[in-house]
């Protein structure tokens, strides 16, 4: 192993829950040339402290974070808006990258935009159920998915998965054998709660995590709560 990365993650919150602070921080080692290892840098996309501001009418929505980076000597401001319903319309960072969302009358998300271009647009049906039937994707490219059912997606109108369902839960999801000569199989791993997945590919080495951060890497985690101050690291 040439390498490895060290991840940590703080959080600290107020009496309702609301995070305060939020501190991350990701690390790269390399060997020492002596059997062990030592810190070579800081990942400078993966390590920040942000701080939280409620000062708006609704107590759990923050108004302002100022972003703390690494080898700036001044934080970054990120200011974020509301619409009526308390959905996120967007925000401005450092005065000058503005993202905005739309949203549908049935407050589901319908149009994501960034400085006027736009990154991407949800089609739902019309028969009530509110289900997503077309994502357009503009971020790297253009990718285009059509969701058939719960069981059928389609994207680019060439690469069709199929879902398989136990139930409710989603337990695998298979690659079109037309396109691959051997066909991916990723099953889904989650918890009791439903709030944390990970994936695994046909040798059973894992190969995604449903818990998301600013890196694409994925890790172990443990987490130990002292009063009101949670701190995790990967």
């Amino acid at each position: 192993m040439d390498s490895w990365h060290r991840y940590m993650l703080s959080l600290e919150q107020d009496e309702i829950g609301n995070i305060l602070t939020k501190d991350q921080a990701s690390y790269r080692f390399v060997p020492d040339g002596s059997g062990g290892w030592r810190e070579d840098h800081a990942i400078r996309e993966q390590t920040y402290r942000s701080v939280y501001q409620y000062t708006g009418p609704r107590p759990h929505a923050p108004r302002h974070i100022d972003e703390h980076l690494v080898a700036e000597s001044m934080p970054w401001p990120r200011v974020m808006s509301y619409d009526a319903s308390g959905n996120q319309t967007g925000w401005v960072y450092r005065d000058a990258t503005r993202r905005t969302t739309a949203w549908n009358e049935e407050n589901r998300v319908s149009r994501v935009s960034q400085n006027g271009q736009e990154l991407s647009r949800v089609l739902y049906d019309g028969d009530g159920d509110g289900e997503r039937r077309v994502h357009l994707h503009r971020i790297s490219g253009e990718e285009e998915t059509a969701y058939h059912d719960q069981h059928l997606t389609l994207r680019d109108g060439r690469f069709i998965t199929e879902h398989i369902y136990a139930g409710q839960t989603r337990i695998a999801s298979k690659m079109d054998p037309d396109w691959f000569r051997d066909p991916p199989t990723i099953y889904y791993h989650p918890d009791h709660l439903g709030s944390t997945s990970f994936a695994s590919n046909d040798e059973q080495t894992r190969t995604g995590s449903g818990t998301r951060r600013r890196s694409t890497t994925t890790r172990t985690t443990w987490a130990a709560r002292a009063s009101r101050r949670t701190t995790s690291r990967r």
